[in-house]
Parts: structure tokens; C-alpha cells; sequence
């Protein structure tokens, strides 16, 4: 992602927004209004030094200290991780855990609790909490989208940067990292948007 496109961009929402919109149109199956809702809500955090993104704590300490946080804290703690891992691991593309399962795993398992947590508030297995649990059991999709949201924006910091200085200057560093990001993923959007900004890619996908 284009730092700077965020800095200067006056709504962080509409933004990604718009990054987010043209990513899932991209998908043979596309999410749900609710969690496209949720994912949009999420990356309107990137811009700012929330607690999503400041943690230097190892997950499963930090999966621990949610999980045995006082009750009036424990759901919004499960909520917040999860949501961490995401942003962070997901558009951030961060490599602190080595172990990509693993980091899926405890994000996941975050969000599940927080599930079972506002189940048992509402006393009926039928309880508003639908969305967490499709957060919780597709956590290693929404994952990969928001790697692809970043996909996105590096596509169109590339193309921003090759107008302004011309097409015969030196590659963008943004689709340098598009390449790294595909390289390291594997994901067939990026691989698409290599291919649209004449950057034909061969290795086999993964994705």
C-alpha cells in the first residue's frame, strides 16, 4: 500500500471504500453487504495508530490475556485481536509469526469466543453473532481479501506513479512489491493486475 495515498486521501472510509469495492468484484464469489460492511471497518483503522495495529506482544499472550480479561472486558478484548490479525496480517502482510496456520488459528479462535461470549449474553443459540462466527470459519478468506485490497492499492499507486514520471522511467517501486506480494502469496488477483500492467506472471498460483 501507498502511504501517502492515505495520508492525503480526506476519507480514510470511502478510500478503501473504493479499493475494497473493486477487489470483490474481482472474486467468483463475491462476501456478504455484512462483512464487506465489517472488512470496510476495519481498514478505516489502518490510517490511525489504533490498538489494531500497535502490538508487539506475541499472539498467543496476547489470546491468553483476552481470554482471562474481567467479563466486562473479555468480548471487546476477543473482538479487537481478531480484528488485529486481520488488518495485520492480512493487508499489513506482517511476518512477526512465522506460522500462517497458526496466525489464522488464534484469529480465528478469537473471534469464535467472542461469539460464544454474545451468544451466552442473549441466553438463545440464536443470538445476533452470525457475523463473528463467519469471521471465525472463513478467517483464512477474509484474509487473503484484505491481502488483495492491498493488491489493489499498490496497482494503483504503480499506475499514479508511472503517469506522473512517465512510462519509460524506472519501475515503480509499488509494483516491485506487487511482485513481492504475489510472489509470497501466490494470489491470483495480484497475478491479474501484474498481467493488466504488462507484468505477465507464469508460477503456478496458489489461489
Amino acid at each position: 500500500m501507498h502511504e501517502a495515498q492515505v495520508e492525503l486521501h480526506g476519507d480514510l472510509s470511502e478510500f478503501f471504500r473504493e479499493a475494497l469495492d473493486r477487489t470483490v468484484q474481482a472474486q467468483a464469489t463475491p462476501p456478504s453487504a455484512v462483512i464487506q460492511s465489517y472488512l470496510l471497518s476495519i481498514l478505516s483503522e489502518a490510517g490511525h495508530p489504533t490498538e489494531l495495529v500497535a502490538h508487539d506482544t506475541p499472539l498467543v499472550l496476547r489470546y491468553e490475556a483476552a481470554l482471562t480479561a474481567a467479563p466486562g472486558e473479555r468480548f471487546e478484548r476477543l473482538r479487537v485481536l481478531g480484528d488485529s490479525v486481520l488488518l495485520v496480517h492480512g493487508f499489513f502482510q506482517a511476518h512477526g509469526e512465522r506460522d500462517e496456520r497458526y496466525v489464522e488459528a488464534v484469529g480465528a479462535r478469537a473471534y469464535r469466543a467472542a461469539s460464544s461470549l454474545l451468544a451466552r449474553e442473549f441466553r438463545s443459540p440464536d443470538a445476533p453473532n452470525d457475523l463473528l462466527l463467519e469471521l471465525a470459519e472463513d478467517f483464512g478468506r477474509w484474509t487473503r481479501l484484505l491481502r488483495d485490497v492491498a493488491a489493489t492499492l499498490l496497482a494503483d499507486a504503480a499506475q499514479m506513479a508511472r503517469t506522473v514520471v512517465g512510462a519509460a522511467a524506472l519501475v515503480p517501486v509499488e509494483l516491485v512489491r506487487l511482485c513481492e506480494q504475489w510472489l509470497r502469496h501466490g494470489s491470483t488477483h495480484a497475478a491479474n493486475l501484474l498481467a493488466a500492467r504488462g507484468v505477465p506472471v507464469r508460477r503456478p498460483l496458489l489461489s
